[in-house]
């Protein structure tokens, strides 16, 4: 796949619109977990798997707890899309074959388990063009009030 802003679904309007998107288009295969940060963002569960008895199916989790890692959650939201659509957001066939890995899996990913730190970040990913890496790492770390240096 090439990379393409469009793609992207990592910040957290994108990711609330593109799984609201996919409520509407997939009701038979997705049921989607709410959970409100204090802030107000919301952090999904999102779970998907054919229709019918469930139980014997195998289960797959994925998160990303970090909201520094903003390509982590790109991913697991492309691989979602392959899931429920067979195709990755580029258009290209996914590599699983849809219908077999709804019937034997259940599936639940949680895209950003902390959207109000992604939301506070300057930029929707890290490639080195903004900052150096020094302000970088005081953007995700955050700075000690009390020596202006990195929080630890």
């Amino acid at each position: 796949m090439l990379w393409s802003a469009d793609y992207w679904f990592a910040m957290p309007d994108r990711v609330t619109a593109k799984i609201a998107e996919w409520e509407r288009l997939f009701p038979d295969l997705i049921r989607v977990h709410r959970m409100p940060q204090y802030t107000g963002h919301e952090v999904y569960a999102v779970v998907v798997t054919a229709p019918g008895d469930a139980s014997a199916r195998r289960r797959h989790l994925t998160y990303v707890p970090h909201a520094h890692e903003p390509g982590a959650t790109a991913g697991a939201m492309d691989a979602l899309n392959a899931v429920l659509t067979g195709r990755h957001f580029d258009g290209t066939p996914g590599t699983l074959d849809r219908d077999t890995t709804l019937q034997q899996l259940v599936v639940c990913v949680i895209p950003d388990a902390n959207p109000s730190g992604r939301s506070r970040a300057p930029v929707p990913w890290w490639d080195g063009s903004f900052c150096d890496n020094a302000t970088f790492w005081h953007w995700m770390r955050g700075k000690d009030r009390d020596t202006g240096k990195m929080w630890k």
